[in-house]
């Protein structure tokens, strides 16, 4: 799958950029007063940054226990059969499933790596033992639990 080339960045799309990554809430007015531009080129930008890809999109974080998640985890996924139909089917199936929320394509071994979010141990058991092992095509798993998150960061920004 290629992608489009991004439009280059300059200084002001960077300012932007930083300020959304700080607070992803901010009007366009505040923005645009952070960035020191005015609204009406500020809200342009924004929207050039938008149709272009670079501004994929603004999400709320949420405090995953306030949701009754206790378990975060990362799972391996080996598939029997690595060809390009086979592999996506895995991920439309596996995309299906609320609890997994980022799906990676891997080089080498393991072929998908899944970030997942279950209720507690035997929430995660069941989605484990019932729903990712019972899809066609998957060879192996492997499972590891977050600990706890000593970093989450944005993207830096050059």
């Amino acid at each position: 799958m290629s992608h489009p080339p991004l439009p280059p960045l300059d200084d002001t799309d960077r300012r932007i950029l930083r300020a959304l990554l700080a607070d992803g809430g901010l009007s366009n007015n505040e923005l645009a007063v952070r960035v020191g531009l005015t609204p009406g080129p500020c809200s342009r930008r924004v929207s050039r940054l938008k149709t272009s890809g670079v501004l994929r999109g603004f999400r709320a974080e949420v405090s995953p226990r306030a949701l009754g998640y206790t378990i975060q985890a990362y799972i391996s996924v080996s598939l029997a059969d690595q060809g390009r139909d086979p592999s996506y089917r895995f991920v439309e199936q596996v995309l299906r499933k609320p609890q997994v929320v980022e799906c990676h394509l891997m080089t080498g071994d393991p072929d998908f790596l899944l970030k997942v979010f279950a209720e507690d141990v035997e929430d995660f058991h069941r989605f484990v033992w019932t729903e990712l092992n019972s899809l066609e095509n998957v060879k192996t798993v492997r499972s590891a639990f977050v600990i706890e998150t000593m970093a989450s960061r944005a993207l830096p920004l050059r």
